[in-house]
Parts: C-alpha cells; structure tokens; sequence
C-alpha cells in the first residue's frame, strides 16, 4: 500500500513539474500570444517568428530548466540535512551555512561599496542580454561564489566545534551558535554599510534573470 502511494505521488510530482515547465515557457513580460501564439501560429511573417523563437528557447526555456535545478537541489539539501539529523523538521540552515553565505555576501557587496549596480549588472530581458564581461575580480567570482565561500566556511567552523558528526546534539548545538555569530557578524556588516541592504535583498529573493545557455 506504502509503495503504491509513494509510486503515484512521484508520479504526481512528475506531472507537476512538466506542468510548469509548460507554464514557464508559455508566461512571461512579451505575453502569450506573442511567443507562443506566433510560433504555432500560421500568419505570422518570418521576423515574428524568429523573435518568439528567441524568447522561448534562448531566454525562457534555460530559466524554467534552471529554476527546476533549484528547486530539485533545495529538496535534496532538505532530505540530506534530515537523514544526518535524523529528523523530519530538520533543515540545512541547522549547520549555519545560511548565515555563513550571507556574510559572505555581505562582504562582497560591502568590498564594492554597495554594489547595487552588481546586481543588476547582468539583468537579461525578453530580447537583449547584457554582458557581465569586467577586470573586476568580484564581479568575475559573483555574488553566488561568495555566497558558496561563505556557506563552506561557515559549515567547516560548524563541524570542527562539533569535532565531527558523530554526536548530533553537540552538532546541532555548534551549527545554532554558528549561525547565531555570523548572523550578528553580518548584521554588523550592514551597519557599516547601508548602501549594501537593497542589492543583499534582491540577491536573497533570487532571481533566474542571470541564467542563460551559456
């Protein structure tokens, strides 16, 4: 009964995911009817044509696979972090990589002087792609490298208070006050430069406006 329940939720799950895809292809600023209408549609001149062509499939299509990436590697962080704890209510931000990236973002973006122009520096619209080519050595790592460095960081400091994984309290308990100190740390950061809080935020809400094929 358990495995015929499981099998048809994966199932569901399966559908749900090719339903958004879907979904993803067919929404966005340009409009149905100007993308997908004009590809399947039969009086539709050449230019027309090659224009919803390159929505779709150069811009719209890697940022539904990619938003698909992340929610399946979110899910696997959850089910790894459960299976070490042993508990269903468990979470990566447990191990304080959480609060380790966003130090490490905070001091990306402190280190540019704000860095709101980052942010935005790689924004692609339905249409047109910026470069993000620069001597900058930040701007070349990126805020997610960053973000990466800092989580690692954070979960090595996490494992050697804990002195390894074998007693889960005593890694439960390192990874809260971990994540308590560079959460303070960070905060601390932000005090010092305010100009960083709008860019931190739009980088913490995410964004799939970055992703393309290449």
């Amino acid at each position: 009964m358990n495995a015929t329940r499981t099998g048809w939720l994966l199932w569901l799950a399966a559908l749900l995911c090719v339903a958004m895809a879907v979904l993803g292809l067919c929404i966005g600023s340009a409009g149905f009817e100007n993308t997908v209408g004009s590809l399947l549609g039969a009086q539709v001149d050449a230019a027309e044509r090659a224009m919803a062509q390159q929505i779709v499939w150069d811009i719209r299509l890697p940022r539904t696979l990619g938003s698909l990436a992340a929610g399946a590697l979110l899910g696997l962080a959850g089910a790894l972090a459960q299976g070490l704890f042993r508990n269903p209510l468990a979470d990566p931000y447990l191990l304080g990589s959480a609060s380790g990236a966003s130090l490490g973002v905070a001091l990306a973006l402190a280190s540019l002087g704000g860095g709101a122009g980052m942010v935005g520096a790689s924004m692609m619209s339905e249409g047109a792609a910026i470069s993000v080519f620069s001597s900058s050595v930040w701007v070349r790592l990126g805020l997610t490298g960053a973000a990466f460095g800092g989580a690692v960081l954070a979960v090595m400091l996490t494992l050697s208070l804990a002195r390894g994984v074998q007693h889960t309290l005593r890694l439960l308990l390192a990874g809260v006050i971990v994540g308590v100190v560079l959460g303070a740390i960070t905060s601390l950061v932000l005090l010092f430069s305010p100009d960083s809080l709008q860019a931190m935020q739009s980088f913490f809400l995410g964004s799939t406006s970055f992703i393309g094929w290449t």
